[in-house]
């Protein structure tokens, strides 16, 4: 007699921690995401945040980024849009970017793009992205991948 709204009682507070779990991934979502990159091709990234990113190519970074670049890489800046651009080495070099208003842009192969904050990601090219429980596959004129709010 007893055991019957026991259960309901624990069935109920079962759903009610279920609901506050997901309005709390909700919330987080909402505020930023993750999304990550591997292929050949070209990615970039419009937003805030904190980039990771690898592979045998060609970086672009704006100038308001903070840049950390750790390995073997070739440094310029772009006289024409005032852009720093790295030539980095796959194994060699590991490039970590933040900022609150970034352009980033990288072209090459074996790219390992990780971002993590909000705005845009855009690759284009052949590879798979993963972002936050939705995976997919590039495509070669670009497929855009929204983080965040």
């Amino acid at each position: 007699m007893c055991r019957m709204p026991l259960c309901f009682i624990v069935f109920i507070m079962f759903l009610a921690a279920l609901a506050a779990g997901s309005a709390s991934q909700a919330l987080g979502a909402a505020e930023s995401g993750i999304a990550r990159a591997k292929g050949h091709g070209k990615v970039s990234f419009q937003g805030s945040g904190t980039i990771s990113v690898d592979g045998d190519g060609v970086l672009y970074v704006n100038e308001s980024s903070e840049v950390e670049a750790v390995g073997r890489f070739n440094f310029f800046e772009d006289e024409v849009d005032g852009q720093r651009v790295y030539i980095i080495q796959k194994d060699a070099t590991t490039v970590s970017i933040m900022g609150s208003d970034m352009h980033i842009s990288f072209s090459g192969a074996n790219i390992s793009f990780i971002a993590e904050g909000r705005g845009e990601m855009l690759v284009a090219g052949y590879g798979v992205y993963l972002n936050g429980l939705s995976f997919g596959i590039w495509s070669s004129e670009g497929t855009r991948i929204r983080l965040g709010n």
